[in-house]
């Protein structure tokens, strides 16, 4: 790696680091009684451009400009990034894409009303077809006929919207690996590696979440490459929640999973596990753009909290927007 090949993004990316919401601004944000107060509040940020042109102020519009910018500023980042590093963050692209497309397919299997609009995508008409879907299998026959039908080689069918989700995580984190592989960086694998571990062990909660073991799908179909997780096949056979935390205790996801499993006990909800892990992938994405000035990590690192604050913002204004408290809000959001 030549230092000089990041000597301008890392200068930039530390001027746009600049422009991140500190933990002040975040909860001055969850104290917004409505959505007008909670753009109003953001007037002295960079998202104040953000909304330049948005058009009236409700929720949809907010939700359409933000998930712009997180693709704007994955753009920017791609296009300074040296050219051995490109591959890896055109990769990573593709995972806003995928989320876009669970978030409409989660809504659609809820029946609940999705403006698939707000999405970027190269293929908005695909989108729209999606949130048409009347039921699960012509869901499945969309997607199998989609750039996304590699996801659904070794599934025949599916009994349950969770299967679809973790397949396309699997399609993505896969390609992301191999990816990885290529590119042959120990710091890109040391920022993103853990995110491989957090996609498993949510694929564990999940499916063993879904009734009971014989009716539950195949395991394996869904798992991704491990990063510092080993004992896979300890964990397959765990046979509840709580076992499946008590497997992974001596890792460095232990405490966050405690965590979860103390919410869990009390209302049968995987999110806790999902807001704690996610808690603590943040922590280590701060300390990579701390640690490698000069370097894919300060990069990646970047990105990392600007996918977090842009999920943190949604949930804030959708939590403002269905008049959820301050406090409830507060449980959903990373920081």
């Amino acid at each position: 790696m030549n230092v000089n090949d990041y000597a301008y993004p890392s200068a930039r990316i530390r001027a746009m680091k600049g422009n991140l919401l500190d933990k002040t601004k975040i909860e001055e944000l969850l104290r917004a009684h409505n959505l007008d107060e909670f753009v109003e509040l953001l007037a002295d940020t960079i998202y104040c451009r953000v909304f330049e042109g948005m058009g009236g102020i409700n929720l949809r519009n907010i939700d359409r400009v933000l998930l712009d910018d997180l693709f704007d500023t994955h753009n920017k980042v791609f296009f300074m990034a040296p050219k051995n590093s490109q591959p890896l963050f055109f990769s990573m692209l593709m995972h806003y894409e995928i989320q876009c497309v669970k978030e409409i397919i989660s809504s659609t299997i809820s029946r609940k009303e999705v403006d698939t609009d707000k999405f970027p995508s190269r293929d908005p008409e695909f989108l729209r077809n999606l949130s048409k879907s009347d039921n699960l299998d012509e869901m499945f026959d969309l997607l199998k006929q989609s750039r996304y039908k590699k996801a659904f080689t070794e599934i025949q069918s599916v009994s349950d919207g969770t299967q679809i989700l973790l397949a396309l995580d699997k399609y993505f984190y896969d390609k992301l690996w191999r990816v990885l592989k290529s590119i042959n960086n120990e710091i890109a694998k040391r920022i993103l590696g853990p995110e491989f571990d957090f996609v498993n062990i949510m694929t564990l909660l999940r499916i063993n979440k879904i009734g009971d073991s014989e009716n539950r799908p195949k395991i394996d179909n869904y798992l991704v490459p491990t990063y510092k997780v080993r004992n896979i096949e300890k964990l397959i056979s765990s046979g509840s929640i709580d076992e499946i935390v008590s497997n992974l205790s001596n890792t460095a996801y232990r405490e966050a999973l405690e965590e979860g499993l103390k919410a869990y006990m009390e209302t049968k909800q995987l999110l806790k596990f999902e807001i704690s892990l996610r808690k603590l992938l943040l922590q280590f994405s701060r300390k990579y753009l701390m640690g490698y000035p000069f370097q894919i990590g300060l990069l990646l690192g970047y990105l990392k909290l600007k996918e977090s604050e842009i999920r943190n913002l949604r949930a804030i204004a959708t939590g403002i927007n269905h008049r959820l408290s301050s406090d409830d809000i507060k449980e959903l959001i990373v920081i």
